[in-house]
């Protein structure tokens, strides 16, 4: 193969990597697509809504909503912000300029799948209202796009703290998502369909953003 043969190969592995992790999610989220709205399916989804609806606590409460609220727009946009003057003061411009692509660009492609599938979201005893449609759960695919690609950038100036940086960024994912069927406005099928979308939108921005800082 020779020495640049095998530099080649090995640079490209990832980027393989990163496409059947791709063709999984985009898989999964069709699956979800389709089945969201079948007879036999439909009953489990909202049989998981009214669950969390019956086990409702006065902590859980708190926890949830709090965690809902520091997944939508208003909250993450100036955290954005925030991060981005730090980057800009640390010299890292283009880190900035992709995690708001990345926020920016997951609720740009949220707005046009929910609008796509136009499903209504549970209607039963939802601690918030809300008034767009419920396929795919923004939270869940902004927070995993945004947390996981700021999770990205920070492991790679912390490599020494690349599994407790991804664990945080995680639980952040996990709890913002599963807020949403707690507090009756999303089911689980849109919170998963979400997550699938928000990281395929990461994969792309990464891997755009690793290609153009290798030149």
């Amino acid at each position: 193969m020779g020495i640049v043969g095998a530099y080649r190969f090995k640079k490209g592995r990832p980027l393989m990597k990163d496409i059947r992790k791709v063709l999984l999610l985009l898989a999964i989220f069709c699956i979800l697509a389709v089945i969201y709205s079948e007879d036999w399916f439909t009953p489990f989804d909202g049989a998981i809504v009214l669950f969390f609806e019956n086990n409702r606590t006065s902590f859980l409460n708190d926890y949830f909503i709090f965690f809902t609220e520091l997944g939508s727009g208003k909250t993450i946009f100036p955290l954005l912000l925030g991060a981005a003057v730090v980057m800009a003061y640390r010299k890292l411009a283009p880190e900035a300029v992709f995690l708001f692509i990345c926020f920016a660009g997951s609720r740009l492609f949220n707005w046009l799948l929910k609008n796509g599938f136009d499903r209504e979201r549970p209607s039963y005893d939802p601690l918030l209202k809300e008034t767009t449609y419920s396929f795919p759960s923004g939270h869940a695919m902004n927070s995993a796009a945004f947390f996981t690609f700021a999770g990205f950038l920070t492991a790679r100036y912390y490599p020494q703290h690349k599994p407790l940086i991804y664990s945080v960024m995680a639980y952040f994912i996990v709890s913002i998502s599963f807020s949403r069927v707690y507090i009756g406005v999303h089911y689980l099928s849109d919170i998963s369909a979400g997550i699938c979308a928000g990281l395929i939108w990461f994969f792309v921005c990464k891997n755009i953003y690793t290609a153009i800082r290798q030149k």
